[in-house]
């Protein structure tokens, strides 16, 4: 049986640890929020106050990752070049512990928008940081990573029209979105961890993609926002990520819409 830790309870880290600790006997999660480890705690996975660093691997980590055999890394993405050194001492320890599986959360941003349709095979853009990120839980022998790009996050209570409401946005109505919802998100993991974490990469994008203009325009409108404006004199800039792989390979089917 699989003792499964999750490194970052967040926005998705948090439901996702709840809903694997009532299928797995043994799942551990960090946070750094007092709120957060009492309500993982409440639903039966183990707390620990981790907060992850570029110079060192602190005592409570050891004990987080104490006897796990797969960890699901949920830590924001950032720019900075601390977030890749934080990431890099991460993969060292990891690689001297017991786990053998590594589920890396990345993001569908790692393609270019070239105007394309887009999957797995498709070439990154290679001056990323997140593309370097993803490399060095991938190119690690000491354990098998799965590596899934989720589309922009959306859900109960998270959706990017909140930030959007009344924008003038100097960008192309007719640009398709990529997004996931927060039960597919939970789904696709929790699929990949059913099937042992292949060594693979897997999109997961809900698959249909509607213009920003249609998207945000209906977004705003169920709860009652003003919808951003657009340039449609602006240069098209976007993509189609398609996701059939994880559904060809793992059987996963999509059911969260957007």
């Amino acid at each position: 049986m699989k003792n499964i830790g999750i490194i970052g309870c967040g926005w998705l880290g948090l439901p996702l640890a709840k809903h694997l600790a009532a299928v797995y006997p043994v799942v551990k999660g960090t946070s750094r929020n007092a709120v957060t480890l009492a309500d993982l705690q409440a639903h039966g996975v183990a707390a620990y106050p981790v907060a992850l660093s570029p110079n060192e691997i602190d005592a409570t980590f050891k004990a987080f990752i104490q006897n796990l055999t797969t960890i699901v890394i949920a830590v924001n993405a950032s720019r900075s070049e601390s977030y890749f050194d934080t990431m890099q001492l991460l993969g060292q320890a990891i690689a001297k512990s017991t786990v053998k599986e590594v589920v890396f959360l990345s993001s569908t941003s790692v393609y270019s928008d070239l105007n394309q349709t887009l999957d797995e095979t498709d070439p990154v853009d290679e001056t990323k940081l997140l593309v370097r990120v993803e490399a060095i839980f991938k190119n690690n022998a000491a354990f098998k990573t799965t590596i899934l790009r989720l589309g922009g996050l959306v859900g109960p209570t998270r959706n990017p029209i909140t930030s959007l409401t009344g924008r003038n946005l100097d960008q192309n109505p007719n640009a398709p979105v990529n997004l996931v919802g927060l039960a597919d998100c939970i789904g696709a993991i929790c699929a990949v961890i059913k099937k042992n974490c292949p060594a693979e990469i897997f999109n997961v994008v809900y698959p249909e993609h509607p213009t920003k203009l249609a998207y945000y325009t209906q977004a705003a409108k169920s709860r009652n926002l003003l919808p951003p404006t657009y340039n449609e004199q602006a240069p098209l800039q976007g993509k189609i990520v398609l996701s059939d792989k994880i559904t060809q390979k793992l059987g996963y089917q999509f059911t969260d819409t957007i």
